[in-house]
């Protein structure tokens, strides 16, 4: 019986694109979420979710603008002017 030869069965990673690895760290972000139901969803080691949203800062949770956020707005009540 012989050795197998390994030495050119190199084992490659899969390499993820910034892209979705910053869609997936947002979506562990989400009211609900934990890293590793995401993890699972995507498909992806949980460890390797949990070291992006360490490199990608785990308060970078991303939000709208001020702008766009819903606030509240002043209403008056008024009766209907008489015809």
């Amino acid at each position: 019986m012989s050795d197998m030869d390994t030495r050119g069965a190199k084992r490659r990673r899969k390499r993820w694109p910034e892209a979705l690895k910053r869609e997936i760290v947002a979506a562990t972000f989400t009211p609900g979420a934990s890293v590793s139901m995401v993890a699972r969803q995507y498909d992806v080691n949980a460890n390797h979710v949990f070291s992006w949203r360490r490199r990608y800062g785990e308060t970078s949770n991303p939000s709208p603008p001020p702008s766009s956020a819903p606030g509240l707005v002043p209403v008056t009540i008024m009766p209907e002017p008489a015809a």
